[in-house]
């Protein structure tokens, strides 16, 4: 369980990240924590609304809140008993607000590659629009990961995480050849990111949402 305040941490964190992504005109991932930030901000509301002391946060706290459980900005804002006060006053900011959606405007792609010419070493490759709000952070972040979820044998068999900006033409045509969450695809002797790649599991490709659809922060 969150509580209250640390709800208010999250969303406050989340902010500035995306005023961080917003100055390098990052806009995809300003997006993204904007919205999130949103989310978090609504369920420390319905907690003060509710007089909780936090907001669940496992399946077994959401087994009897299970209307609470979700992203949808629209259902928090009438969980949280401001809604009238928000359409009232922001009708407009809101409806492009409401729009968000946490499947929808990430685009992540994570891919393990063999290149031809990498001897047995294969490459994490991986990209998402909240990557950039701190390089180091994220590659400290994906090595934990990694890390924690892998043999000393299988990290030995790694040779480096590459970060692929959003912006990458690259990327946009995996997206396009690639739609797979969690359920790995694997393809031989192609040419992806510009490489000429001998083996290669796509972990995770999500085709990005339509431009029109995107929130302006």
């Amino acid at each position: 369980m969150l509580s209250r305040r640390e709800l208010k941490q999250i969303a406050r964190a989340r902010l500035k990240d995306a005023e961080v992504l917003l100055g390098a005109k990052r806009y995809d991932g300003a997006s993204y924590l904007c919205g999130y930030a949103v989310e978090v901000g609504l369920k420390a509301k319905i907690c003060e609304t509710l007089k909780w002391k936090g907001f669940p946060s496992t399946n077994k706290e959401f087994a009897n809140y299970q209307s609470f459980k979700t992203h949808s900005l629209d259902v928090l804002l009438t969980l949280s008993g401001v809604e009238e006060k928000i359409k009232k006053r922001y009708l407009v900011q809101w409806s492009v607000v409401a729009e968000w959606d946490p499947e929808a405007r990430y685009e992540p792609v994570f891919a393990l590659l063999l290149r031809e010419d990498a001897q047995n070493k294969w490459d994490l490759v991986a990209s998402a629009p909240w990557f950039w709000s701190d390089k180091k952070k994220t590659l400290d972040y994906l090595a934990k990961k990694l890390r924690s979820r892998l043999t000393s044998d299988e990290l030995l068999t790694l040779s480096r995480i590459v970060l692929i900006e959003e912006s990458d033409p690259m990327l946009r045509g995996v997206q396009q050849a690639f739609q797979v969450h969690h359920t790995p695809i694997e393809v031989q002797d192609c040419n992806l990111f510009g490489l000429q790649i001998q083996h290669a599991y796509i972990i995770t490709s999500r085709r990005n949402g339509s431009e029109s659809s995107r929130i302006a922060t």
